[in-house]
């Protein structure tokens, strides 16, 4: 396959070709489904991300790019706050409902920049199911309607993908300023958009290394220019808030995790009180950069990275192992329409073939308890190549799409949560999808040359589609492969009614209002309650009863907000309440009650 004429490979994209008209009409019905399915997200799965709400609520009152604790943040980058802030000044909306409509609407989209990326060099069989595949992915579902800003990343890069793709292909003049300022806006997303634009500079420089001009030079001094107009601005306010050049404010962060993932205590490693109890531990890594930390512990990131790596797997493969058998019904669909001009015998043995080859594949992982993990990687692997040889006539694709990869390198050191991986399950799912679609391209056209075509067989197209369909659904008598495919408990996305779980909240948050003094400092660890009031608010901390006691009234804590829950699922926070507990340091102002959870408001005594 690796000497196939590229004659060959053009001849393959003339026949995949479809009625530009007609994809648009399919876009934009995929579009408006993943919008609705991603609306009917928000009734069914809470959103417990709160920080971009606190920071939106700031902007909107006046108050600047200022957190919970009053100080400038250094934290999350704006874009998103911003966002969200101004979803609700147009809409009118909730911080809340905007936050979770703005990601709906931008997790949509993300199938546009994604056909334009692909179809070129993957054809418009690949893209459409990809973009179905988005659309329906349960996983992508659930994460687009959350306020988390890995999903404003993942359409921002994949839209700089697309830019670059088109420069790529036809060197078009608009698509390098729009280049700057889309992965500027990512950058401003997350610090992940700076290296995603540095390897697409790499790309386009190494593609066009033998033509370089003039006017490509301007070309790229004006994406540079248009990215700093973004970058800049940022870069200086947190270089001037932390009194030395920064470029992200997460370093420390991203250290705490590593610290996090190889203690394997992520709450108490991240919250936890440092020696004199004044401020959080994750201040004693702001002393080093992230290349110095990694250095000084070569030992410990050996750990972590390995174990990152072990969830990244986790949170990539597996939600596509229990899409698997819906995927291969998406491209059945798609390749039976492809053929349904030459539905030869020769074009029917070809689809039984290779969904023979692919679903007993399938079955052996499921049903013999094989480790799918090694196999799953394997197929990756290999269909990965598939595209490498795909675009082997054109450096840059093949360059372009490696590119989108090499982030994994460094996530793993702190990969704690699933949504870290939101933007990997798509191109997993691109290169898994491609991989097939040629195979059975390639393969079969070699395999069956000179075979004689036949008229269109009914009753065999019958068989053909029915064994699809009854193979990729019914993958057990019963229907618990139905319970794995709807259920996401594995990760930890909790099931809950979100408007009900907001107006208890808002009650919570309304009664310190009502009740406690006009600007109190409240500390508490969960801020979706102190988000309803006009408080101050101090994150508590892990760590020891007294020491507890200490911080919080270094920091001149007046009130004590506990939850329930908190409780149960954390150990920490039980020690809070073990033998040393004094009554005589708390007096309880008030308690709610919510089916299972109890919210406490103390007063702390001095």
């Amino acid at each position: 396959m690796v000497f196939l004429p590229r004659s060959y490979m053009q001849n393959l994209y003339i026949r995949d070709s479809v009625d530009p008209i007609k994809i648009s009409w399919i876009l934009g019905v995929l579009v408006l489904v993943a919008f609705i399915l991603r609306i009917l997200a928000i009734a069914l799965y809470d959103d417990r991300i709160w920080g971009y709400h606190y920071l939106a609520k700031n902007i909107l009152e006046g108050n600047g790019f200022r957190d919970w604790g009053g100080g400038p943040h250094l934290v999350f980058p704006p874009f998103s706050a911003y966002f969200y802030a101004t979803i609700s000044k147009i809409t009118g909306l909730s911080i809340l409902a905007s936050s979770r409509l703005g990601n709906c609407i931008v997790s949509s989209l993300v199938i546009l920049p994604v056909y334009g990326l692909t179809r070129r060099t993957c054809g418009n069989i690949v893209s459409i199911t990809l973009a179905l595949a988005i659309a329906l992915f349960p996983y992508l579902i659930i994460l687009g309607s959350q306020a988390h800003s890995d999903v404003l990343l993942s359409t921002f890069v994949l839209t700089g993908g697309w830019l670059v793709m088109l420069i790529l292909e036809k060197d078009t003049q608009f698509a390098f300023p729009m280049l700057g300022f889309v992965m500027g806006i990512a950058y401003l997303t997350k610090p992940d958009g700076m290296m995603y634009y540095v390897l697409f500079l790499l790309v386009i420089f190494i593609s066009k290394y033998k033509y370089l001009s003039r006017k490509l030079f301007y070309n790229l001094i004006l994406s540079l220019f248009c990215y700093s107009l973004l970058a800049l601005p940022y870069i200086y306010y947190l270089s001037v808030n932390s009194g030395k050049l920064l470029f992200t404010g997460k370093v420390p962060y991203v250290i705490a995790a590593a610290n996090a993932v190889y203690s394997g205590n992520w709450m108490e490693e991240y919250y936890a009180l440092n020696g004199n109890n004044t401020e959080r531990i994750v201040d004693d890594y702001k002393k080093y950069t992230l290349i110095e930390y990694i250095y000084k512990n070569p030992e410990k990131m050996k750990v972590v990275y390995f174990s990152g790596l072990a969830k990244l797997k986790k949170f990539i493969y597996e939600p596509i192992e229990r899409f698997f058998g819906v995927l291969c019904i998406l491209l059945a669909s798609a390749l039976l329409y492809k053929e349904r001009q030459d539905l030869s015998v020769k074009n029917m043995l070809k689809l039984l073939f290779m969904f023979s080859l692919f679903y007993g594949i399938f079955f052996l992982i499921k049903f013999k308890n094989i480790n799918y993990n090694s196999i799953f990687l394997l197929n990756i692997a290999v269909a990965f190549l598939f595209v490498i040889i795909l675009t082997r006539e054109h450096i840059g694709k093949s360059l372009l799409f490696i590119s989108f990869f090499v982030p994994l390198l460094f996530i793993p050191v702190s990969m704690i949560v699933p949504r870290y991986a939101y933007a990997y399950i798509i191109f997993a799912v691109l290169i898994l999808i491609a991989g097939i679609y040629y195979l059975y391209c390639c393969i079969f056209d070699i395999l069956f040359v000179g075979l004689a075509k036949h008229k269109n067989i009914i009753l065999l197209k019958f068989v053909i589609i029915s064994l699809v369909f009854s193979v990729g659904v019914f993958d057990k008598a019963d229907a618990s492969y139905f319970k794995k495919l709807i259920s996401f408990r594995d990760y930890k996305i909790k099931y809950s009614n979100v408007s009900k779980e907001a107006s208890f909240e808002a009650e919570v948050g309304k009664w310190i209002v009502n009740n406690l003094p006009k600007n109190s400092r409240v500390m508490a660890r969960n801020l979706k309650y102190t988000y309803f009031a006009v408080v101050d608010t101090v994150q508590l901390p892990y760590g020891s009863y007294s020491d507890v006691l200490v911080y919080a009234r270094n920091k001149n804590v007046e009130y004590f907000l506990f939850s329930k829950h908190e409780f149960k699922d954390a150990i920490a926070f039980r020690s809070l309440w073990n033998e040393d507990y004094n009554p005589n340091d708390f007096e309880l102002v008030k308690m709610f009650t919510r089916l299972n959870d109890k919210v406490f408001i103390y007063r702390l005594i001095y």
